[in-house]
């Protein structure tokens, strides 16, 4: 059998003696409530054009954040006519934008750069504290954190603070991608041998050879392994010439 047609539900029309009593509802609310509702659209106005301003001034300031840094970075990879400045004007003059765009706009290649353009100044201090500020207010930016840690162990290392240099390069391992881990791996092995302690090292070239055989220090990991083991043969060769 066919279905039964069923009957469609006519909308309610809204007739005009309802429009007529919820205007006079509103207008008898905005008599009693002057006060209110005028604040109450200032209020909206208000936070409309905060908005907009804020909106239009972030923008701006981002524009120009990002033009001081490639002043910045014209000055310090010296893209602008050689015989203009000495090298010592161009580093200056790469810094003041640097730090004028991180003041604009915080970032952290602005901050990275700060650190780098310190560094070929000597000022040593001031570029490891350039980089600790970098790892602790951008730790999303996995690169550049990875990067600073990288250049704050050799800070460390240049102080002649030594285990504090392994721990940074331990946070380095920890957080990069597998480029800088093999990296890591071969600084925490190098300084592990200037600290006497060759079995550890060998724990870290061994881990380059495991797990990163494309690395550039793979190589020089594994020739390690291989001097470590030509010793241990030889030693007990040497044993076993004596015990006869």
């Amino acid at each position: 059998m066919p279905k039964p047609i069923k009957k469609r539900k006519r909308k309610k029309q809204i007739t005009e003696e309802e429009v007529y009593s919820f205007l006079e509802t509103c207008r008898d609310y905005y008599d009693n409530n002057k006060r209110f509702v005028h604040l109450l659209v200032v209020a909206m106005v208000s936070l409309i054009l905060i908005i907009f301003f804020a909106t239009y001034y972030l923008k701006d300031r981002a524009k120009k954040a990002y033009a001081l840094e490639y002043e910045g970075y014209k000055y310090y990879h010296k893209l602008y006519d050689a015989s203009a400045l000495s090298d010592d004007e161009a580093l200056n003059k790469a810094l003041e934008k640097f730090q004028l765009a991180y003041k604009k706009k915080p970032e952290a290649i602005s901050l990275y750069y700060i650190a780098l353009v310190q560094l070929k100044k000597g000022q040593e201090d001031e570029a490891l504290k350039s980089l600790e500020t970098l790892v602790k207010k951008f730790p999303r930016n996995k690169e550049l954190t990875t990067l600073s840690l990288y250049e704050i162990a050799q800070i460390q290392i240049r102080k002649g603070n030594r285990e504090s240099a392994l721990k940074d390069l331990e946070k380095m391992y920890s957080l990069s991608t597998a480029y800088f881990k093999d990296l890591a791996l071969y600084e925490s092995a190098r300084l592990l041998e200037s600290m006497n302690m060759p079995e550890e090292a060998l724990k870290k070239y061994s881990l380059i050879v495991e797990k990163y055989p494309s690395s550039p220090y793979y190589s020089i990991a594994r020739s390690k392994i291989e001097e470590k083991k030509k010793k241990e043969d030889k030693k007990e060769t040497d044993n076993k010439k004596k015990t006869k």
